[in-house]
Order: structure tokens, then sequence, then C-alpha cells
């Protein structure tokens, strides 16, 4: 007769146990004790989390934990109490529920889970990350490489994500994190600062120590990274790029595909024997503006609207204030990049038009572009917010940084106006308000409640801006707010 599995009844016991700290010898302060709803303390079991993980096994062990009156405590502040008090319940119970989480958050609760040891966990979470969440995998890759290239696992997402043709990430960054993650991995690694990426040859070379690698650090980074050399486009990366940033580690580089590059970047007619992998289509999650106009906004929001755009007179508005049309033969590149990361945080046809929803997505979320098309016209207004929206009974925000803009989707090249805020209304620059949607100004810029079905939206001049891009009201027949994360 085969065993009785009454595992149920085992796994609610121990969750009775966790909930009501009998006989704990434990305390385990999670988060910064100085903010209140960051910190909690959890009373548990060392033998039970010993069992379950290696990591508790080590750091609760007479060698490490000191006991005072029979009790450890001990402190982890880089781990959150939410995410600490799914992974605990997990640890006593063996039972999570992925689905009721945010994507984000498990996210999260995989870094934490790889902190702790927790080899289980690990592979369970990375298995319902890509069958049921690839497409917010995909839809969000610039995050999880963020999050998850700096981590010793995941190698199955790394592939998965790195495959991918309309991945939005220059090809020499993708390469500068694999390497730093493949370094962590190698048995003797060598030092990796904390800073960004150097720009010379000389400080890549002794960033990761290069002089003092023997063949075996060589070969095991090249054995380490064997799967995603195949995946990287080499032969889309600049000349500089290549010099700067891959030669120092052409020994994990095969012998075909070294000679190639180096060929390559000498002889400019050179056909390398390699496969040249096509560049990158990079996917742009919004239905109002496309690829080349966050590009545009890019540039004015690193104001390079003078220097990189050269801008040639067309027709004067009906206000004689000049347009632009969009010249620059940098972004004339389909295959350009772009530097910040956008994340979709709000659109009104899927969210719902009102004030509530938009500062329920919105509020808090930092430096943020908006877009709005504007209901029978071909016109998209918008504007960027570089402090964020908050909900407020009213009351306005500085920035120096604020602009508003117009893009005339009928005429080519691409007609558009741009409108910073004036040096001496920066304390008027944004306005905010929890009964509106976004409002720049004393709306010069501003989207109403419900503003699919009111015609209350508008555009008027009070000086703040330094010219307007719309005169009079609108109405909105669908607007979206992407969160701007300036690399």
């Amino acid at each position: 007769m085969p065993p009785s599995k009454l595992y149920p009844k085992l796994s609610k016991d121990l969750e009775n146990l966790l909930e009501s700290g009998y006989n704990h010898d434990v305390i385990i302060q999670i988060g910064e004790e100085s903010t209140t709803n960051e910190f909690k303390e959890f009373k548990v079991h060392s033998l039970l989390l010993g069992a379950r993980s290696l990591y508790f096994r080590s750091a609760l062990s007479n060698k490490w934990a000191v006991k005072k009156d029979g009790m450890i405590t001990f402190k982890k502040p880089n781990i959150s109490p939410k995410i600490f008090e799914i992974i605990v319940r997990y640890i006593y119970t063996g039972e999570i529920y992925l689905e009721q989480q945010e994507n984000t958050e498990i996210i999260k609760i995989l870094v934490a889970s790889d902190e702790l040891i927790l080899e289980e966990l690990i592979e369970h979470i990375q298995e319902y990350l890509i069958n049921e969440q690839s497409s917010w995998l995909q839809e969000n890759v610039l995050y999880v490489l963020r999050k998850l290239l700096g981590q010793e696992t995941y190698k199955n997402i790394l592939l998965m994500l790195i495959t991918r043709d309309d991945l939005a990430i220059d090809e020499i960054k993708i390469w500068q994190r694999l390497i730093q993650w493949g370094c962590t991995r190698i048995s003797f690694p060598p030092p990796i600062p904390s800073s960004s990426f150097s720009s010379s040859i000389t400080t890549t070379a002794t960033k990761y120590n290069l002089k003092n690698w023997t063949s075996t650090e060589f070969e095991s980074l090249k054995d380490i990274l064997a799967d995603f050399i195949p995946l990287i486009r080499f032969f889309q990366i600049s000349r500089d790029d290549f010099h700067q940033h891959i030669y120092p580690f052409r020994k994990i580089l095969p012998k075909t595909l070294k000679h190639d590059l180096i060929s390559y970047y000498i002889a400019s007619h050179y056909k390398p024997i390699s496969k040249i992998l096509s560049p990158r289509v990079p996917a742009f999650d919004s239905i109002i503006i496309s690829y080349k106009h966050a590009i545009l906004i890019e540039n004015w929001i690193s104001k390079k609207d003078d220097d990189d755009i050269l801008p040639s007179f067309r027709f004067p508005s009906i206000t004689s204030t000049p347009t632009f049309s969009f010249y620059s033969s940098s972004n004339q590149n389909q295959n350009q990049k772009l530097n910040y990361e956008w994340h979709l945080l709000y659109r009104a046809s899927r969210d719902d038009f009102s004030a509530e929803s938009f500062h329920a997505k919105c509020d808090n979320q930092g430096a943020c572009v908006v877009a709005i098309k504007v209901k029978d016209q071909s016109v998209i207004l918008g504007g960027y917010n570089p402090i964020g929206w908050f909900s407020s009974s009213g009351s306005p925000s500085s920035t120096d940084s604020s602009f508003i803009y117009s893009l005339d989707l009928n005429m080519f090249p691409l007609n558009f106006k741009l409108s910073r805020v004036l040096p001496d209304k920066t304390y008027q620059a944004i306005y905010q308000s929890s009964k509106y949607g976004p409002i720049f100004g004393a709306a010069e810029l501003c989207i109403y409640s419900n503003c699919d079905k009111v015609k209350g939206s508008k555009c008027l001049t009070h000086n703040i801006y330094e010219q307007n891009i719309l005169f009079g009201e609108f109405c909105v027949e669908d607007y979206e707010v992407f969160k701007i994360i300036l690399d």
C-alpha cells in the first residue's frame, strides 16, 4: 500500500505556527527600521528555516548567529516586508500564489529568492514567467534585464529575451551587461566596481582586472556565455564600441567570429563568413505616437533640439509662430535605439478617462511624457513633466525642464511645435489637481476628467510657456502617459 500524502494538513499547521510565532527562537527584522511602512519583525524558527534555505542554514548557525537569552535577532534591510512575507509563507507552507501578484512584485520575489538560495522557488517562478507571462516579459524587457542581469541565475529568462528581434536596447549594452553577469559566475571573479561602464579600453581592462586573468578565467567566461554569444548582433556594433568593449574579451569569442569581426572593422569591403544577424527592430507600446516620435521627444528631454535636430521653417501658423520640420540626420536611422526606458502607465481608452483613473495609475511615478490624440483632428498634443504627478486640491509644482508640444500628422516631414516653460515662470510649470488629468502651466495644456465626452480640455495662453501649441477647447480621442526612466 503506497504511503498516504497528507500535505494540506501539514501545510496548514505550519502556517498556523508561523502566524502564532509559538516557541520561536529567531526574530528577523525586515526592511529599514527608520521607515514605519517598510519595517516589520517576523517571529520564526531556525530549525525550519535552516531545513528549507541554505542561506538561513548558514546565517542562523552557531558559527555566525549570536544568541541573547536564547533568541537570535537577524536583520535583513534590503528586502521589503511585503516580499519577505510572501517568501517566508512559502518556506513554511510550500505554497505561493504568483497569479495574485503584480509581475513587478514577482521579479522582486525572484531576486530575493535568489539571495536566500531557494532553488525550488527560483525554478518555479522562472517557469511561471516564461510560460504564463511571456508577453509581459517582452513588453518590459529593459526593466527585467536591469533587475536580473546582475544576478547569478535566470539563464532561461535571459536567453528568451536576448533572442528577441524587438529588444529595444543598444547591442553594446546587451554585451556589457552579459559580461558583467558572466563575471559574477566565475569561481574567482575579478572585482567589478559599481560605477558605470567606461568608454575606454584601458579602463575596461582595468575594471575587470584582465591583466591578471589566466586562460582558466577566460575559458570559464567563454563556457558561461556560450549560448548567448551567437545571439549578439556583433556586426551592428560600432567600430569604437567593438574596440573599447569587445576586443578586450576577444579570447572568449569563437575563432571564426573573432577573425571576421577584426577583419570587418579593418577592411570596409570584407565579407564575413559568420552569419550576420539582422538589426533589431524595436517595439514601442503606443497607439498614439510612433517610435520616431519617441526619439524626437527624447531629444527635447535632453535639450538637443538646437544641436541634433536641424529644423527648417515651413509655413507660418495663424499666429505667426513658426513650426518646424524633423530633418535630423541622426534620427533618420530606422535602427536608432531609445536612450531612455518608456513604460506605459496609463491609456485612457483602456483604463478609463476619469481623473481618478489617471491619478491612480500615474501619481508618484516620477518623470512622465503625455501623448494626447485630439478627436477629429490630425493633431497630437502632449508634454513632459520631469517631477511627476500628484493628487492635490490644486497647487503648482516648480520645474525648469518641462515642455509641451504638438505634432501635425498630415505634414511630411513631420511638423511640430515645441514650447518650453519660460525661465521666470518655472514655479507655475505644472499644476497638480485630483479633479483633472494632466495640467501644464495655467491650462496651457489641460485635460478634463472624462475628456472623451466633455469638450473642456483646452490650450490657453497665460505666458507660462514659450508659445501656444493649439488654441481653444477640444475633445480627446485617447491619451497615454509614459513613465520615463532616465538611464
